[in-house]
């Protein structure tokens, strides 16, 4: 009896987790910080330092978090902005990696927030300088970049700015495990989030990111979902996100190389 109990446990631990089972662990939350309109694009907490200039952006260690990893991240984007030097990520992005660096978070999550500090600039770079859109006569050049950016920043972020800080991890991982290296994955990833909107680009809440639509046995993420706590990576939220990875990086974001190969 206690193995045929066993292994009906076993068959429900592997079956594939569904949506409804994913928002009752991590329910759909608009933002990954919490009260996140209280913050703004550039300060990161209440308090400014004591060297702090009126009229300059400031960054402390967002009390979020309190990691080593964290604090050396924001402290060396302060010391970017205050050197005129561009910053390795933008601050509201920033902030989104602090939160994954939590020693409670998966190693998915761990390797993703290591990636995109590392890679984030050049590849933002990279992807930007081969965007066409043109400089306009008057106000400032909406490319690549700048979509980017605010789909994923905590300022304007919405239902595509959660799930690819859900997804991203996982997506990361499995472009890994096919042997792609650290600065490609993290230029593909930046390139699928194009497909994000924020509050201030239009129609912030609903999901458009590659790999959310309904698919086959892939039912359609139709709100966000943020990943729980969890060092083991083994919740149904995070056993999610990893099988919907796979379905991303097959059909989205390698799937061109598939195709020419073939």
């Amino acid at each position: 009896m206690s193995s045929a109990t066993d292994q009906q446990t076993e068959n429900q631990s592997s079956a594939p987790p569904t949506l409804a089972e994913v928002y009752a662990e991590a329910p759909s939350n608009p933002d990954l910080l919490p009260e996140p309109q209280q913050y703004d694009y550039w300060h990161f907490t209440f308090s400014p330092p004591a060297d702090y200039v009126e009229g300059q952006p400031h960054f402390n260690t967002p009390p979020i978090d309190d990691t080593d990893d964290a604090r050396n991240l924001l402290h060396e984007l302060r010391n970017n902005v205050k050197n005129g030097e561009p910053p390795l990520l933008p601050p509201a992005i920033a902030v989104r990696i602090a939160w994954l660096m939590n020693p409670d978070r998966s190693p998915a999550e761990h390797a993703f927030a290591e990636a995109m500090t590392h890679q984030y600039k050049d590849a933002i770079l990279e992807i930007d300088s081969n965007d066409p859109t043109p400089t306009p006569v008057e106000g400032p050049r909406r490319g690549a970049k700048y979509y980017i950016e605010h789909a994923l920043g905590e300022r304007y972020g919405g239902a595509d700015a959660t799930l690819a800080f859900s997804l991203g991890p996982y997506v990361y991982e499995n472009l890994k495990e096919r042997g792609v290296s650290e600065p490609e994955a993290i230029k593909k990833i930046l390139e699928w989030t194009q497909d994000g909107r924020s509050s201030f680009t239009g129609d912030g809440y609903t999901p458009h990111l590659k790999g959310t639509e309904a698919d086959g046995a892939h039912e359609a993420i139709t709100k966000p979902f943020t990943l729980p706590l969890d060092k083991t990576g083994q919740s149904v939220a995070h056993r999610f996100a990893e099988q919907r990875a796979k379905f991303i990086v097959t059909k989205h974001l390698l799937a061109p190389q598939v195709r020419s190969a073939a």
